[in-house]
């Protein structure tokens, strides 16, 4: 399985405009990470915009988790000037 930071450098090397992973399963308290490490990565001006999904508790096992959604969308310079009032909420 690819990890961010090497998803990231196929983005910039290979001139990707956007990069969109649906169900990446990524709880809000890890979302700063995602968005630094696609600054680190990135010309500036690029942009990670995360919709983390809600936690689902189980009643079999009682266990809270993250079963299915969120997203992680990561735009170039040339796209990410263009969002204006969308961002991302670091917790």
């Amino acid at each position: 399985m690819f990890k961010h930071a090497e998803l990231l450098a196929f983005m910039s090397s290979s001139s990707v405009n956007a990069l969109v992973l649906i169900d990446a399963r990524v709880p809000k308290h890890h979302a700063c990470h995602y968005i630094r490490e696609a600054r680190a990565e990135l010309v500036p001006g690029s942009i990670c915009l995360m919709v983390s999904p809600s936690f689902i508790s189980n009643f079999s096992d009682r266990a809270d988790a993250i079963k299915v959604g969120g997203h992680v969308i990561t735009l170039n310079n040339r796209w990410g000037q263009s969002l204006v009032h969308w961002k991302s909420v670091c917790i």
